[in-house]
């Protein structure tokens, strides 16, 4: 029992980590930045340029206080870095620079902290937003996050569908599943005909059937169905154009 509970305590160190939501400009270019720095050093991070609303993913490293995040191009391969030297993980104002990495060209970093997600029983707060990777053509996703009094964790409590460039809601929807990283969102773009897609669903579902907790939810906005199954781990949102409109499905 002792050993299980080291072994516990050490896969929980390593885990550990901090997500936080900035807000501020590279140059002249406002833009929301959200990461996620584990203990090890190993960072993830999201950021969009607010007039495009277009999530780029970069990822990187936290060393001796040198935060370090790449940018890549459609072929994997870096194309900038974003640094922030004495990088301060409570400090309210993180600075940097943004540096193309084929013409050199550099930029500086300006960002105000707007909050972090954070942890413990007594600490209370709602509806925080986060940015996530995945998008559409026109359309981008913002997980909502709250944390109850008496609650360890906080948990997602509902998912906005905004339009990009003007910030319009699309349409929200409200459920619970646990937060795990920043790609609470998984998006994939579902082609064929109904029948074919319930039959895709059917193979989600018995891939998600050992969960304890599984909702699905089908949810119809113009010309859009959208499709949301949440399994404990993680949220996974389908998207199919041009269907015909289908009855709310709910699964738990």
């Amino acid at each position: 029992m002792k050993v299980c509970s080291i072994l516990l305590l050490l896969f929980g160190l390593l885990h550990a980590s901090a997500q936080t939501s900035y807000s501020g400009c590279i140059d002249k270019y406002p833009i929301e930045l959200v990461t996620y720095i584990f203990s090890d050093g190993d960072a993830r991070a999201i950021y969009a340029y607010t007039n495009y609303d277009e999530p780029i993913v970069i990822n990187g490293t936290l060393k001796q206080k040198q935060l370090v995040l790449y940018e890549k191009d459609s072929a994997g391969k870096n194309k900038a870095t974003l640094t922030f030297i004495n990088f301060d993980a409570k400090s309210m104002l993180l600075e940097g620079v943004w540096k193309d990495l084929r013409s050199d060209k550099q930029f500086k970093i300006i960002l105000t902290k707007r909050f972090d997600i954070d942890y413990g029983e007594n600490i209370e707060w709602a509806n925080r937003e986060i940015i996530q990777s995945e998008s559409l053509k026109d359309q981008y996703f913002k997980l909502i996050i709250s944390k109850e009094k008496g609650d360890f964790y906080a948990k997602v409590t509902g998912v906005k569908i905004m339009e990009k460039k003007t910030d319009k809601l699309i349409q929200q929807i409200n459920f619970e599943c646990q937060l795990w990283g920043l790609d609470n969102a998984v998006l994939e773009i579902i082609t064929s005909t109904v029948s074919e897609t319930f039959r895709y669903l059917s193979r989600v579902m018995q891939d998600l059937i050992h969960q304890a907790y599984i909702s699905l939810i089908i949810l119809k906005h113009a010309n859009i169905l959208i499709v949301v199954s949440v399994a404990l781990r993680y949220l996974l949102i389908k998207i199919k154009k041009n269907l015909r409109t289908q009855p709310m499905l709910r699964r738990q």
